[in-house]
């Protein structure tokens, strides 16, 4: 069967057997005629889709007079959403957001703003939308975020709407975000486990103040358990490790504490122990080396050795040595120094796989660092 041509394939053919005489000599002999914006005064649009025209507007647009920033504006305004969603002329609206005047970037929001919904589905289109966010007044802005409102829930789970979400969490005054926060929180154990979602929540908890946030957390630490050991629930779990407050992570660091030894041998819950390790106050990380040392503890029994001999385990032992205040440090490295003593005693380095001795071999290096110093 004959293989079909992508849609933008035969666009660019289509383009290529209907360029404009000027359009055709700038990319047959640009290269030596070194034009400049006035020369392409009234084919600026037709440029501005092809691949050579449009990075040759860009580069001129960057330090382009007034007179000529306009010119090449007031041609390319009334194609201003059609050029939102083409592959190169897109580039070109977002350097007339960077680069225009207030007075042409809210004309370009008003011509943009009610095709926003569209335009943040679209891999060319969200990033016009993106680009405006970081260069529009508030007010501008606000309208912007009206438009995302009515979209919010199927955004933050879209390839490329949620980068709209993100840049309008990362630039917007908390206060005016709409009706985000509430939506996040009603779907909080789905977005912390989806691959765009928890990137937005990432940010959320980056830019949005606890008060807002409130909600989005409470539900988040009902799914605590879950979310660990999720491949990208434990990012958000991380996040909240990191931002949250010192109320939070306590709440965390009990509800990892009690499965410690599970999840610190866990591919992704991993990851959460030794944030948990950096993160928690004193008093919290004297509970985690309680446990890990606590040989009256069933659970305990073969802790160490069994962190010491796996790919992750291993990783949380050496997180736990260094993170650690020094007491605590001290406790535990003897209580690894007597597992390595019994480990060489007992000749079990011999019966071990290569892989196995070589997480063994890293502890072993680490507490004679730690000797030495």
């Amino acid at each position: 069967m004959r293989s079909m041509k992508s849609n933008q394939h035969l666009a660019s053919e289509f383009k290529s057997t209907n360029r404009s005489a000027v359009l055709e000599d700038f990319r047959v002999n640009g290269k030596h005629t070194k034009p400049e914006l006035h020369n392409i005064f009234g084919y600026v649009t037709e440029f501005a889709t092809d691949q050579l025209g449009s990075r040759f507007i860009q580069q001129k647009l960057d330090n382009a007079p007034p007179e000529s920033l306009m010119r090449v504006f007031e041609e390319i305004f009334p194609n201003t959403v059609e050029l939102s969603s083409d592959v190169f002329g897109n580039y070109v609206i977002q350097k007339l957001f960077e680069h225009g005047t207030q007075d042409q970037r809210l004309r370009l929001v008003n011509k943009i703003k009610d095709c926003v919904p569209t335009l943040s589905f679209q891999m060319y289109g969200c990033r016009v939308v993106q680009k405006a966010i970081e260069c529009v007044e508030e007010a501008e802005q606000l309208e912007l975020v009206k438009r995302v409102e009515t979209i919010t829930e199927r955004a933050v789970q879209d390839q490329n709407a949620n980068h709209v979400i993100q840049r309008i969490i990362e630039r917007v005054d908390p206060d005016k975000l709409g009706n985000f926060p509430e939506v996040f929180a009603n779907n909080a154990k789905e977005l912390a486990t989806h691959p765009y979602g928890c990137r937005v929540l990432q940010r959320s908890f980056e830019h949005i103040g606890q008060a807002r946030s409130r909600e989005l957390i409470e539900q988040l630490h009902e799914s605590v358990d879950n979310l660990v050991v999720d491949m990208f629930g434990n990012y958000v779990v991380q996040y909240l490790l990191e931002f949250g407050t010192d109320e939070d992570r306590s709440r965390i660091v009990v509800k990892i504490n009690q499965r410690f030894f599970e999840l610190a041998r866990h591919k992704f819950a991993s990851n959460v122990c030794e944030k948990a390790l950096i993160k928690a106050n004193e008093k919290d990380k004297e509970m985690l080396i309680y446990r890990l040392i606590d040989r009256s503890d069933e659970a305990s029994v073969d802790g160490i050795p069994s962190l010491m001999k796996d790919q992750f385990g291993n990783y949380v032992l050496q997180r736990a040595i260094n993170a650690v205040s020094r007491s605590q440090a001290h406790l535990l490295i003897a209580a690894i120094s007597e597992e390595l003593d019994n480990i060489r005693k007992t000749n079990q380095i011999h019966n071990m796989s290569s892989q196995t001795a070589k997480h063994v071999l890293a502890i072993e290096r680490l507490l004679s660092q730690h000797v030495e110093a």
